[in-house]
């Protein structure tokens, strides 16, 4: 239960944190 709270807890951030680089790289590319 712990280990899955976990995985669950970082898979949270990884998609947060490529959430922010995604749209960060996508408005400052330039156009």
């Amino acid at each position: 239960m712990h280990a899955n709270g976990a995985s669950f807890f970082f898979i949270c951030i990884y998609l947060h944190v490529g959430r922010g680089i995604y749209y960060g790289s996508y408005l400052f590319t330039p156009t």
